[in-house]
């Protein structure tokens, strides 16, 4: 893979979850930036966005899941993010605000997931951001 770091995807995610990772990692460890123009780069920028948003859109869900019949707080759903991946403590507790936020707004939920927002968008539907829409076409891989 060129130098490129490979994907952790634990197995119990199922071959698709590791088909994708791997997919994804390959056809980024491929790309030769010093070899493209502005606009082609600029297209990479806007997909690499486009899939950082369908990821978070899926991490939400899953951080939205309740734990059998129970709802589970900030704070467990935070540390299993922390366990289960090494992410920061920092950045566990603002997906896990994200997931929340796009709970409780299933219009943000379904922009961002079609990558028609940001996440940071998606963060502040109050202040008039979350319908804001992007007009960046993503360059397919």
């Amino acid at each position: 893979m060129n130098g490129a770091a490979r994907p952790t995807v634990p197995e119990d995610t199922g071959s698709a979850g590791l088909e994708l990772a791997a997919s994804v990692a390959s056809a980024v460890a491929g790309l030769r930036f010093d070899s493209m123009g502005a606009d082609e780069r600029e297209g990479w920028l806007r997909t690499f966005s486009s899939i950082d948003e369908a990821v978070a859109a899926g991490r939400s869900r899953a951080l939205g899941a309740a734990a059998g019949d129970r709802p589970r707080g900030a704070a467990e759903r935070s540390a299993e993010l922390v366990r289960a991946t090494g992410m920061s403590d920092g950045d566990a507790r603002r997906a896990v605000r994200l997931a929340d936020t796009l709970e409780a707004v299933p219009a943000a939920a379904e922009a961002l997931a079609a990558g028609e927002i940001t996440s940071g968008h998606a963060k502040e539907p109050d202040r008039g951001h979350g319908s804001a829409a992007r007009t960046a076409s993503p360059v397919p891989i």
